[in-house]
């Protein structure tokens, strides 16, 4: 009992040990902080984690090879000071987030433009007992959660149902003899949306343009542009997106073949939709 109180205890203090960000402002991104990329950590989910959006994220790493990321790289994303808690979280991990003042610059306007907080919030936080700060002081102005690593994981008898309905259609399109059929264009309106992307391997299909879409016509041929890269590519509506397999806000999956096409960065990502 005593080994595995020891054990909590050294647990719980790994958790809530402190990491520190030194965060910077510019008037075009706002506030940002550097991040050293974690193992399986990708720029999508640290760019969700704090807040930020994928332009503005392209924007700040405009120099870097997007492409080609590793492990330990720093990349520059953007900060959303809503998501500061002014105290550390004791039962997960957590940085520091520090600013270094520059000449010019006042607490009303760290604390108000910056961060959009109560200039009180800032003094407490720094134990401060007046306005007065000078540059190259190094103010904390909050807590983050650390990013984790949150792959999706679908159960895997859903992945089985997933699987044997993407086998049916591929065997229903294959066996399908198309040339006895004479070729009509069913004229309607074309639907477009922006959606999350998911890519996810499936060994049977890996070399295939195939996607389940959650509305989209099955059979029918559907557009896809990565705005992040620029590329296009046309696949082929295979089944529904199955409920309860991917988080809501999975919009459509896509076979390797569909994400290498678009030159994916990362297992979730941003793309426009025609079909």
């Amino acid at each position: 009992m005593v080994r595995l109180l020891i054990f909590v205890l050294f647990i719980n203090t790994l958790l809530a040990q402190d990491q520190e960000y030194l965060a910077q402002y510019d008037k075009d991104s706002g506030l940002f902080i550097s991040h050293q990329i974690k193992s399986g950590q990708t720029l999508f989910g640290l760019t969700q984690h704090f807040g930020s959006d994928m332009e503005a994220t392209l924007e700040l790493n405009e120099t870097l090879d997007l492409t080609n990321l590793s492990q330990n790289q720093e990349i520059q994303i953007k900060l959303n000071p809503e998501l500061f808690s002014n105290t550390p979280p004791t039962e997960i991990a957590h940085a520091r987030v520090s600013y270094i003042v520059k000449p010019g610059q006042t607490l009303y306007s760290i604390s108000r433009i910056y961060l959009n907080r109560d200039v009180t919030e800032i003094m407490k936080l720094n134990n401060l007992n007046s306005y007065n700060i000078h540059p190259a002081d190094t103010l904390l102005i909050g807590f983050v959660e650390t990013p984790s690593i949150e792959p999706i994981i679908a159960d895997q008898t859903e992945r089985n149902e997933l699987e044997e309905t993407l086998i049916t259609n591929h065997e229903f399109l294959s066996d399908l003899d198309t040339t006895s059929f004479e070729t009509k264009v069913i004229p309607r309106e074309q639907i477009k949306e922006k959606g999350l992307a998911y890519w996810q391997s499936i060994s049977n299909f890996s070399d295939e343009y195939i996607v389940l879409h959650k509305s989209a016509p099955i059979n029918q041929p559907i557009i896809l542009y990565n705005p992040m890269m620029d590329r296009m590519v046309e696949a082929t509506v295979v089944a529904p997106l199955p409920e309860k397999s991917y988080p809501d806000n999975i919009s459509i999956v896509i076979s390797p073949a569909v994400a290498d096409a678009l030159g994916a960065l990362d297992k979730r990502f941003i793309v426009e939709m025609t079909y």
